[in-house]
């Protein structure tokens, strides 16, 4: 059981990654393909209606669609399944669907179209490793099924389909490929260029910042009160842990930046000193400081890289008051609880929120409402999150709200 549990959360974990490296529009297919398979009157012919495969698996197929299409509010949980159910859905939606209807109804020239859209679809939505492990299974299933059925003996090529079916399979791999798959190319090329820039920044910062906290521990203070020596000495060990800081977030973020392959080495710390740590130590203004409110209902122990983790709250800390000081109104609230075994820290404020159409892609990277932003800081804090096996989704109401949920 135990070896059934890590072989799905490796499984997980994978389709996670893949659509990390292609983004993933699971609302926009969802409407899409919900409408598809409800709307055509194909569908109510008397050969379509009277067979219960065919209406198991288009209503499946609008099921599966329309889950998708309201994926942004599922229960916070489910949401860490959202990758592999969609991954599942454009595999039953697209291969073993086409696949199955055309073993079904005979080839004909309507299907090799839908055969056709359904490729150019794949190849659009799936980055190329996705596309060459779905669609295969799909149609391996599909075949399977209408073997069993005995609808294989309907499978006849004419003649005269040989030509355009042919012309028109690889007219779509050929545009696709041409065409759409210079995105995954201008993806791959600005990845690497982050890259090689983060190695730069590694090395032109360390030096420096090695320098700095050298002398400050150097320091020396001599004919002074002790008073004024106990502030003055306080002052020195904040600025020595912030050289630490500072240090240790370009060597290993930047690092991990750099290459994907470095382990996260975590520990067990207490969520409720963790957060009050992670609040004293960011820079606040007094007016900024005034807008936070900390509720921790229930301490408990979370197994993270501390370092890791303090960048990923300082991050949505930092988004934060970015869009209340834009919208000139709003508070933070960070909440530390439990909710069904689930280790949960949440940050929210009640600034302007984000727009239904938006928030879907906020993860992906490049991608930012910031005139400076990158767009790589919501990614890689999701990024790191997996890496220490938990979660982060966001949920939010355009106008009033935005929440960012971690979950261990």
């Amino acid at each position: 059981m135990s070896y059934i549990c890590s072989l799905l959360r490796q499984i997980l974990r994978f389709s996670e990654s893949q659509v990390e490296k292609h983004d993933a529009r699971y609302i926009t297919f969802g409407i899409f393909s919900t409408i598809n398979y409800m709307l055509p009157m194909y569908m109510f012919s008397q050969n379509h209606f009277g067979n219960i495969s065919v209406l198991s698996i288009r209503l499946t197929a609008i099921l599966l669609s329309f889950f998708l299409s309201v994926s942004d509010m599922w229960y916070r949980p489910l949401k860490e399944y959202l990758p592999i159910y969609w991954h599942f859905t454009i595999m039953f939606c697209l291969p073993f669907m086409v696949t199955y209807m055309t073993f079904f109804d005979g080839i004909s020239i309507f299907w090799i179209i839908n055969i056709a859209l359904a490729l150019m679809l794949g190849l659009i939505l799936l980055n190329f490793l996705s596309f060459v492990i779905l669609f295969p299974v799909g149609i391996v299933l599909a075949v399977t099924i209408a073997n069993i059925q005995g609808l294989d003996a309907r499978l006849v090529m004419p003649n005269y389909l040989l030509f355009p079916s042919f012309y028109l399979l690889l007219f779509v791999f050929g545009i696709t490929i041409i065409f759409f798959r210079n995105k995954e190319k201008e993806y791959s090329g600005k990845i690497q260029a982050m890259r090689a820039l983060a190695g730069s920044i590694v090395h032109q910062i360390s030096t420096p910042v090695s320098t700095i906290s050298m002398l400050v521990t150097n320091i020396k203070f001599l004919d002074m009160t002790e008073r004024d020596l106990f502030i003055l000495n306080d002052k020195k060990q904040r600025i020595e842990k912030e050289i630490i800081y500072i240090h240790d977030t370009v060597n290993i973020i930047l690092t991990r930046l750099s290459s994907d392959a470095t382990p996260l080495i975590c520990t067990s710390v207490s969520a409720k000193n963790f957060i009050s740590e992670v609040i004293d130590r960011y820079p606040f203004t007094e007016k900024e400081r005034s807008l936070v409110q900390i509720n921790i209902e229930e301490d408990f122990i979370l197994n993270i890289n501390k370092r890791f983790m303090t960048h990923i709250v300082f991050n949505l800390l930092q988004n934060a008051l970015y869009q209340i000081k834009e919208a000139q109104k709003g508070e933070i609230f960070i909440a530390v609880y439990q909710n069904r075994k689930r280790k949960i820290i949440s940050i929210k404020d009640t600034a302007t929120g984000i727009p239904k159409s938006k928030i879907e892609s906020i993860f992906s990277p490049f991608i930012t409402s910031k005139s400076e932003g990158t767009g790589i800081g919501l990614y890689f804090c999701k990024k790191f999150i997996t890496a220490m096996n938990g979660n982060l989704n966001c949920i939010s109401e355009y106008g009033k709200y935005a929440e960012f949920i971690i979950e261990f």
